[in-house]
C-alpha cells in the first residue's frame, strides 16, 4: 500500500502538467475561458482526491492492517477507495469539457472528440460505484473502474501527441 500511494504521488506531477496544458491550450488557442476553468478546477480536485485516497490506503500499510482491528482496517480501505470513487464525475468533467470546447478547431479529430465524450460518459456512469457495494461497479480497482482508467490513460496520451502535433502555439 505504501508503495501505491508513491507511485500515486509521483503519478500526480506528470498529471497537473498535462491538466495546466489543457487549461492553457483552452484559454489561448482556442478561447475558451469557462471550459478552460472548469478543466484546470476539476483537474485539481481529480488530484486531490486521487493523493488523499492513496494517503488513506497507505495508512493500512504503517501497521494498522496487522494492528488494528478490523472494523477499523475496513473502514480505511473503504474511505481510501471512496475518496477515489467520489472523483469519478470530475474526471467527466475535466474530458467532456476539454472535448466539447475543442470539437469545432480544425485541428482536433473527430473521433479524439467522440473518444472524449465516450471516457466522459463512462466516468459518469463509474459514478455508480459510490452506491454499488458488490458487482463489479463497487471498486475502483474493480474490471469497470480498471477498463475506465485504461480507456482514460488512452485518451491523456492521444490527446497529448494530438496537441504536440497540431495545436497552434500562442506566441509569448
Amino acid at each position: 500500500m505504501r508503495t501505491y500511494a508513491l507511485l500515486q504521488a509521483l503519478a500526480a506531477l506528470p498529471f497537473l502538467l498535462f491538466v495546466c496544458w489543457l487549461f492553457e491550450t483552452l484559454w489561448t488557442s482556442v478561447s475558451q475561458r469557462v471550459a478552460a476553468t472548469a478543466v484546470l478546477g476539476s483537474g485539481v480536485l481529480i488530484l486531490a482526491l486521487s493523493l488523499a485516497g492513496a494517503a488513506v490506503s497507505a495508512t493500512l500499510g504503517f501497521g494498522v492492517a496487522s494492528d488494528g482491528d478490523a472494523n477499523l482496517v475496513r473502514a480505511l480501505f473503504d474511505m481510501g477507495n471512496l475518496m477515489l470513487n467520489v472523483g469519478n464525475p470530475l474526471v467527466s468533467v475535466l474530458v467532456g469539457a476539454f472535448a466539447l470546447a475543442t470539437a469545432p478547431v480544425p485541428w482536433m479529430p473527430r473521433w479524439l472528440t467522440a473518444l472524449g465524450l465516450l471516457v466522459a460518459a463512462s466516468w459518469l456512469v463509474g459514478s455508480a460505484s459510490v452506491v454499488v457495494t458488490t458487482g463489479p461497479f463497487a471498486s475502483p480497482t474493480g474490471p469497470y473502474g480498471l477498463g475506465m482508467l485504461l480507456l482514460f490513460i488512452v485518451w491523456i496520451v492521444t490527446v497529448s501527441l494530438v496537441l504536440r502535433a497540431r495545436a497552434p502555439h500562442p506566441v509569448a
